[in-house]
């Protein structure tokens, strides 16, 4: 009697951010890892048209569906499903992740599904009104009770989605996002035109130009700075806020020293040139570019929001942390660090478990895809 056997291991992404944000590019590293590591990586997307997409290797295959969202999009995914049978289905948004159970029962593959948890799942909620957040809540419970893994970026999200949805924890993985980059150091020597001005030093924060990542409170702190230290400061991001944080910069008087460059693929050039990073951060899940710029040897500081930068910054050890929205404490904290940073070759150091090729092989053994 012959048996049939077992197909090599694959892994399909669903769930791509086309966003300006930097969760494209934390998915381009997953993928590169773990096809390095010899399993077989699809990146599913609607339309292959994301700038991200250029950052993957040529052994990460890109399938696009040719299709967003709704019952065509479901319909799409479950013939994926059909024709190559993925080991495991890994999802990163919530939409994705309902719609991958629908294509899995439309498929009739035992596919195992996989949903990661890049923030902390209270704070959305918090942004709802009754009783709207009761039926959210359910719809949050109902889906993560059908995974077969759930994937949780940092011990702080972890206890929130359990607190919220009452995920097993046998089905809970804390694996930390692959943030680092094998070619960071080539990304940190990229040139960068326009921003020659070594003569003072540079202030780099990152992230959407929205209210949960507070850049008014940090506008306030570099304004308490300026007072007595001649310093640049730089925003990298797009979003809404863009003209509110305009005009405060205005009403401070320190518009001439900040600049807003939009988003930003690679930030790491601009890292290399800072003398320090900041996160103002209302609420995080794993502020992805702290990593980053701690991995540059680069010194941070950061508000101790829920949930990361205290996990990040090992309770402050690699960085200082000061409340949120004080900008107070954050400017004296950023002087502090300018004065005395830590050695460079120590941040690096510490950030090891965030490289790519590190965080990748943690997915495989948590997936179980060992190839």
């Amino acid at each position: 009697m012959t048996t049939t056997p077992p197909l090599p291991a694959r892994l399909a992404l669903y769930g791509f951010h086309r966003g300006d944000n930097g969760i494209g590019r934390i998915m381009c590293n997953l993928a590169n890892g773990v096809a390095a590591h010899g399993v077989a990586v699809d990146v599913l997307v609607s339309h292959p048209d994301s700038a991200d997409l250029a950052l993957l290797s040529d052994t990460v295959r890109v399938v696009a569906l040719g299709a967003h969202r709704g019952a065509d999009a479901t319909d799409r995914l479950a013939g994926y499903l059909r024709r190559e049978r993925p080991t495991v289905l890994l999802g990163n948004r919530e939409w994705g992740n309902r719609q991958a159970i629908a294509a899995r029962r439309r498929a009739g593959r035992p596919v195992r599904l996989a949903f990661r948890v890049g923030s902390p799942p209270s704070a959305s909620l918090a942004r709802r009104h009754w009783p709207n957040r009761a039926w959210h809540r359910a719809r949050l419970i109902r889906t993560y009770r059908q995974a077969d893994h759930v994937i949780a970026i940092s011990h702080g999200v972890a206890a929130d989605l359990r607190a919220v949805t009452g995920v097993p924890a046998q089905r809970l993985a804390i694996l930390r996002n692959p943030s680092v980059a094998p070619d960071i150091d080539q990304q940190m020597r990229a040139p960068l035109p326009g921003h020659a001005d070594r003569t003072r030093p540079l202030l780099l924060a990152a992230g959407r130009l929205v209210g949960a990542k507070d850049f008014a409170t940090l506008l306030h702190a570099f304004a308490r700075l300026r007072r007595h230290r001649n310093a640049r400061l730089a925003i990298l991001g797009e979003g809404p806020l863009r003209g509110e944080l305009t005009a405060l910069a205005q009403h401070l008087g320190i518009a001439d020293d900040r600049a807003l460059p939009g988003f930003v693929t690679q930030p790491a050039a601009w890292m290399a040139r800072s003398a320090l990073f900041v996160v103002s951060s209302r609420f995080e899940g794993g502020p992805n570019v702290l990593i980053e710029a701690l991995a540059c040897g680069i010194p941070a500081v950061s508000t101790d929001c829920p949930h990361g930068p205290r996990e990040i910054l090992d309770h402050g050890r690699w960085g200082r942390l000061v409340p949120v929205g004080d900008a107070a404490a954050l400017a004296d904290a950023m002087t502090a660090t300018l004065d005395a940073p830590p050695p460079a070759a120590t941040l690096r150091a510490a950030m090891a478990p965030y490289r790519a090729e590190t965080a990748a092989r943690a997915y495989i053994e948590a997936l179980r895809l060992c190839p």
